[in-house]
């Protein structure tokens, strides 16, 4: 994990306002509502050392929120930050949840032409292959983020939760081949401790952003198409 600075400045907060590492940020486990991205988490937090001011932030969102980026949750382009979804509104591309606040979206014409992408910053950070707790993946073997094909087919059911998964986004177990909610296998208070997502070999990356989601190069036998 980053090395954390006592002091830090937020693109979306005044900027006379320095907002300071909280000095029992390593051992505070509670939750509370991040003033930038809207989402709950949890541990390492800055907050504005403005006489009255109160405003928090995961430590991520503080440290790790450059103006633009690439992510496996859309490969296509860029994607640039947000202080708000805006006019595009809409739902997180990964989670399905809405999005409240700081966030980021491709302007892209190809994608502003269609439905807006819009997503959660910890969302964009998310692993591409995790295990999680054993209630949310009993079986503890790595799950990989994967994206349902246009013709996956019903939504599948999380394993952890027992929902449906409606959204396009999803982690897949290859050995009990299952489905899981990504906020169910990684929290937000996980995504908010961990910092940042774990590099994965380009041999293994592949499987993230084909077109079909094939995940052969993991030597399982099947192909992802979204239906249990």
């Amino acid at each position: 994990m980053f090395r954390s600075k006592r002091s830090v400045a937020y693109f979306a907060h005044d900027p006379s306002h320095r907002l300071l590492l909280a000095p029992d940020a390593d051992d505070d486990d509670g939750e509370f509502t991040c003033d930038g991205c809207q989402v709950v988490g949890a541990g390492p937090r800055y907050t504005c050392g403005h006489p009255g001011c109160g405003f928090r932030l995961h430590e991520v969102c503080a440290r790790r929120f450059p103006r633009t980026l690439k992510s496996i949750v859309h490969s296509k382009h860029r994607l640039k930050r947000r202080e708000s979804a805006g006019s595009v509104g809409g739902r997180c591309e990964v989670c399905g949840e809405d999005v409240k606040g700081a966030c980021y979206v491709c302007d892209a014409a190809a994608c502003a032409s269609a439905t807006a992408v819009v997503v959660h910053p910890l969302c964009v950070r998310l692993p591409p292959v995790a295990r999680g707790s054993a209630a949310a993946h009993p079986g503890g073997h790595d799950a990989w983020l994967v994206k349902k094909a246009p013709d996956g087919g019903a939504a599948s059911t999380c394993a952890a939760c027992g929902l449906s998964v409606d959204g396009p986004w999803r982690y897949r177990c290859g050995t009990c081949r299952v489905d899981v909610h990504p906020r169910c296998l990684v929290p937000a208070l996980d995504q908010c401790r961990r910092g940042e997502a774990s590099e994965v070999p380009m041999g293994k990356r592949c499987c993230l952003s084909t077109g079909r989601e094939v995940i052969g190069c993991l030597n399982i036998s099947y192909y992802y198409r979204g239906a249990i």
